[in-house]
């Protein structure tokens, strides 16, 4: 059901899309792939790699906004449309309350967002050429939770434990790009992002309607400089985390994921 951005059903859980690649970034390929890399036992992806991904699944689970998310002249700041900003139980909080924006709710009031926290709800959806396979995309479940489970009293990052990070990515992806569509990495991305982002279709899921607050691509494709198409977003660079192939996603690359989410957050809620 296509609907306007201020159509969009008030409370729709916000989410913060991850599209995932495979090979070159959990499954390094090639060159100085290290073959002495360690695995969990059921998990085809080598521990580092993996380790990677869930320090930015951490990471992104609470963003501090610091003071950058506030208007420099009047500290408030505007919120985007589709967010109700109707008061909550009558009361408006003061501007200095630290309120975090709930991954269940878009309710709030432009008072509230004015906040130094807000908690992220990352969602995976799989942009590899793994998603044409289903027992592909069995596998990749299969060695999220193998990892999950094995590091089940690990605490990835300020004491949340990895089993806690990775429980609502276990039984399925969020979505998956169209498996009959093959094109570069860029088209095949901005197809998905087309149908769904800024209120060009508001796409059920569950039959509860969903809004896309940020995007970002771990792909060692690079979709930004891109040749041989016919339209190139001009905006990737936005989005893009490119990882070397032969040695995959690093923990250094969380932080350049998350500044990208920390950007599209400050576009999302209409800073001036």
């Amino acid at each position: 059901m296509t609907t306007s951005r201020n159509s969009r059903k008030r409370g729709a859980p916000i989410v913060d899309i991850i599209f995932l690649d495979i090979d070159g970034v959990l499954l390094p390929f090639g060159g100085d792939s290290k073959a002495e890399d360690a695995f969990t036992g059921g998990c085809i992806f080598p521990n580092r790699t993996m380790q990677a991904l869930t320090v930015l699944l951490h990471k992104l689970r609470s963003v501090s906004m610091d003071q950058t998310v506030a208007n420099p002249r009047n500290g408030s700041i505007r919120p985007h449309p589709s967010v109700d900003t109707s008061s909550v139980n009558g009361s408006v909080p003061t501007n200095n309350e630290d309120v975090s924006i709930t991954n269940a709710t878009s309710s709030a009031t432009c008072s509230q967002l004015n906040c130094k926290t807000i908690q992220g709800n990352a969602v995976f959806v799989l942009s590899s050429t793994w998603r044409a396979r289903p027992e592909f995309i069995q596998d990749i479940l299969t060695s999220f939770g193998a990892y999950a489970i094995a590091n089940h009293t690990d605490e990835a990052v300020a004491g949340i434990p990895v089993q806690q990070l990775w429980e609502p990515h276990l039984d399925s992806f969020f979505d998956i790009c169209d498996p009959m569509y093959h094109a570069t990495r860029h088209e095949e991305i901005y197809k998905w992002v087309n149908s769904h982002v800024n209120g060009r279709n508001s796409k059920a899921k569950g039959h509860q309607q969903y809004v896309v607050r940020s995007w970002i691509a771990l792909d060692d494709e690079d979709i930004v400089n891109v040749k041989d198409v016919e339209e190139v977003n001009p905006n990737a660079f936005k989005h893009a985390v490119q990882p070397e192939s032969s040695v995959g996603l690093a923990v250094e690359h969380s932080d350049i994921a998350l500044q990208l989410v920390k950007d599209q957050m400050r576009e999302f809620y209409c800073v001036s």
